[in-house]
């Protein structure tokens, strides 16, 4: 965070007592733009970051998290962004998640262009998914959370996504489409029961917020849902290979119905992968066959992002 270009920045790091010797090496800096604080009450990841807003003396707040990076210009190209449109509150550019050898690149991209973005089609992006990321390429000034609030605690695997919502309710956003954050992957997964417990917080923070939106009408909502169902259902049996579960393809599965009614008659469509879901978890294959499949999967997101785009364009 130091290497930026643009150097009018304030540094301020949460310490949950750590023991593998960082606390020494931000004292070793011994640069004034640092701010350290011991955090004596670990209340997690976006307890955490509410405390850190509450300690920024800044106008503007990004969050970094530990083992995340940014480009050296990062800041700058915000700075500049701001500069051309000062009436302008919330700013990110496209996130990248890295492996550990920085060698796997995988682009956040909700847009295809730079350029201020309206609150439509910003709800519209993140419908049912987070384009965005994990919100280490937002930049938002003070006042946003003057208006929106902070992080809901409520949302222990997603309140980054409720954020984005709510600040997309309120403000347009500008977006870099240039690669400017970093988000390492790491080799640990999540639980099945983690992810499963993601996956519904999600869509009950879409719902939630395009039912008060004022903005997305109830045909939008059911088009958007329409566009992302067929991917939904796909993604689960990808995401049963992926973690290698059935039953958490079959769990989500269920939750999806469950929870849009309308289209569990369509879930039938996809019912052969089903055997062979259980025929690759039961059998030896080979990394490659493992790869292609789960690059298959992948292919489905970029086909309902292009369908997303359409939708965008048609709304506009």
């Amino acid at each position: 965070a130091l290497n930026q270009t643009y150097q009018n920045i304030e540094l301020i790091i949460l310490d949950s007592k750590s023991s593998d010797g960082s606390v020494e090496i931000i004292k070793s800096y011994n640069d004034p733009r640092i701010r350290f604080y011991p955090n004596n009450e670990n209340e997690g990841c976006y307890g955490n970051c509410n405390k850190l807003i509450s300690l920024a003396k800044g106008e503007f707040i990004a969050f970094l998290h530990t083992d995340d990076f940014y480009a050296p210009t990062f800041l700058e190209e915000i700075v500049n962004a701001y500069r051309e449109n000062p009436d302008k509150k919330v700013f990110h550019s496209i996130m990248c998640k890295v492996d550990m050898g920085l060698n796997s690149v995988i682009p956040c991209c909700p847009f295809k262009s730079s350029g201020v973005k309206s609150q439509k089609e910003v709800l519209i992006s993140l419908a049912f998914d987070n384009t965005i990321g994990n919100g280490m390429s937002v930049v938002m000034h003070k006042d946003c959370i003057k208006e929106v609030g902070v992080f809901d605690n409520q949302f222990r695997y997603a309140a980054d996504y409720d954020m984005f919502m709510r600040l997309a309710k309120k403000y347009e956003f500008v977006y870099i489409h240039k690669p400017l954050a970093f988000y390492r992957l790491h080799s640990a997964n999540l639980t099945n029961s983690v992810y499963l417990e993601m996956i519904k917080q999600g869509h009950r923070i879409c719902n939630k917020n395009f039912k008060d939106s004022g903005i997305i009408s109830k045909d939008l909502q059911k088009q958007l849902l329409a566009n992302q169902w067929d991917s939904m259902i796909l993604k689960a049996y990808y995401i049963g290979l992926k973690y290698r579960s059935k039953k958490l393809t079959e769990d989500l599965i269920e939750f999806y119905c469950e929870t849009y009614p309308e289209f569990s008659h369509k879930k039938n469509r996809f019912s052969y992968l089903m055997p062979l879901l259980d025929l690759a978890l039961k059998s030896n294959f080979t990394n490659s066959i493992t790869a292609f499949l789960l690059r298959l999967g992948k292919l489905y997101k970029t086909q309902v992002s292009g369908n997303t785009q359409k939708i965008l364009v048609k709304a506009n």
